[in-house]
This record gives structure tokens, sequence and C-alpha cells, in this order.
């Protein structure tokens, strides 16, 4: 999908979202609530063509269960872990207002439930660390 395509389809499903476009990037920004029980959050979707969404929760500040615990399914840049990049349940043919922002919410409804149990019930797995990625070669 080109840039305006992913503008229109998310100026469709998510009306409320603001957006700005500059040097080839565009940027969303907008407020969800996973279930109406939840916390509202501020979110930022940063894209630019041909490469993986980044999405980051900024407002409020995600916390671990216990004090400087990691949060599951994270970056170390603060961005959500939110599919396997390498696996291409994500590609850019695919809208980010259907797929991304989805995905969003889910994570924050586990990321809210493992606030609670301390448990991730989110499956996936643990993003490694650019470092360890470069270690390995990918």
């Amino acid at each position: 999908m080109t840039i305006s395509q992913q503008k229109a389809t998310m100026r469709k499903y998510f009306p409320q979202f603001s957006q700005t476009w500059k040097k080839g990037t565009i940027i969303w920004h907008g407020l969800i609530r996973p279930t109406e029980l939840s916390d509202e959050y501020k979110i930022r979707i940063k894209y630019r063509l041909n490469f993986s969404p980044n999405v980051r929760v900024l407002t409020p500040k995600l916390q671990g269960v216990r004090h400087n615990e990691p949060i599951p399914h994270i970056y170390n840049s603060g961005d959500l872990c939110l599919y396997l990049p390498r696996t291409n349940e994500w590609t850019p043919s695919m809208p980010i207002a259907q797929t991304i922002v989805p995905w969003t919410y889910k994570w924050l409804y586990f990321y809210e439930f493992w606030q609670v149990t301390g448990t991730w019930s989110g499956g996936g797995e643990h993003p490694r660390y650019r470092s360890e990625l470069k270690r390995a070669g990918q």
C-alpha cells in the first residue's frame, strides 16, 4: 500500500487519530482504550514506506509489575513488539489500521492483564535486543 492508501484507510477506521506527514514518514497520534474498564492510552504510530511501523505508548508511562522489571514484548527503543517481523505476519501491503492498530489494542489488553497477574498471556516471543541480533548476523 502507498502512504496515501495507508492514510486513507487510517482516516476511515480511526478518524480521531491525528496525522502528520513529512520527509516520507507518516505519524499518527491517537487515544485508545483496550476495554471499557481499561486506562486510556495515547499512542504514536510512525511509518515509513516499506519499513515496519513503530508503535509507542506515550501516556501513561508503561511500568513493570515490580520495580525495574522489564516489560514483556517491548523493544529497547520503547516500541511495542506486536508481531514477529521475520515471519511476514505484517507486510507493507497490509493496512496499518486493520492490523497494527488492533494488535496494539490486544497488546495493551495483555499488558493490563500482566500488570494484575504477573503473567504475559499474549503468547509470542520476547524481542531480542539489537546487540543480540547483530551478534547473530541478522
